[in-house]
């Protein structure tokens, strides 16, 4: 069975109105969805899963967020503490202390702040590993490999002064990825490199499972099965989702329901 390494953004109660981009899990469905796995899965620390170093019995789950928000700090560690999970939090060091700048919001949408180097520096004493999502949460698959060398070296320097020791991963912003970018994101010290939403591509394009908040508890027990992602690429998943894709789009419309 493979093993799935799946990513959160934001934890926190937001009207989907003012959540254009969809990345405030409520704090009440994080709880139930970590008490899913607790009973359903083995949570495993990101290092041990690219290391293969998970042993057999149940599907096993590393927990991962993007972008550094204070909620992951104010919300998910007290419950991630509650299990004894471990996770990783993936920082866009040009943003350190500010809010999530590189998205357009109207003046009615909600940004979300992101932890100071006081608050990552509590992140990781509280058992979170602080990795890298690049400086600037460029596209670094779109750019040339000066671009991307000079955008990933700012952000190791900056989480190895902050944290007193380098990254070891990075997760590529937008899960922009590409050779060139691989390529540079090796050359530059990092053990391993993480995506979203496109196929596997080595150590330094390992696929992640986004985790919305509109899923249900079900559609969650498949995305943490192992499962999921070989069914998503097949081309058979390719067009099942074709086909629900109108359906789970009027359903976000709407708002979430249900677990």
């Amino acid at each position: 069975m493979s093993n799935t390494v799946i990513v959160y953004h934001g934890l926190g109660d937001c009207p989907p109105a003012d959540d254009p981009y969809r990345m405030f899990t409520p704090v009440a469905k994080f709880a139930r969805q970590m008490e899913f796995l607790a009973r359903h899965r083995r949570v495993v620390p990101l290092a041990d899963l690219v290391a293969g170093r998970i042993g057999r019995g149940r599907a096993a789950v590393a927990i991962t967020f993007d972008d550094g928000y204070c909620s992951v700090l104010d919300d998910a560690v007290p419950i991630l503490r509650g299990h004894g999970f471990p996770a990783t939090c993936f920082v866009p060091t040009r943003w350190i202390g500010e809010a999530n700048g590189w998205d357009t919001f109207k003046p009615t949408d909600r940004p979300l702040p992101i932890l100071s180097t006081d608050g990552l520096r509590a992140l990781a004493a509280a058992g979170v590993d602080v990795e890298s999502h690049g400086h600037m949460h460029m596209h670094l698959g779109e750019a040339d490999e000066a671009d991307v060398v000079a955008d990933v070296t700012a952000s190791r320097d900056i989480l190895t002064e902050v944290l007193g020791n380098p990254p070891r991963f990075l997760a590529y912003p937008y899960g922009s990825q590409s050779p060139v970018a691989r390529r540079a994101v090796a050359a530059c010290g990092f053990e391993s490199a993480f995506s979203i939403g496109q196929r596997a591509e080595g150590d330094f394009g390992r696929e992640r499972v986004t985790i919305r908040p509109t899923d249900n508890l079900a559609l969650y027990a498949f995305k943490t099965s192992g499962r999921y992602l070989a069914v998503r690429e097949s081309g058979l998943g390719d067009r099942a989702f074709s086909l629900i894709r109108p359906v789970v789009h009027a359903r976000r419309a709407k708002g979430p329901k249900g677990a």
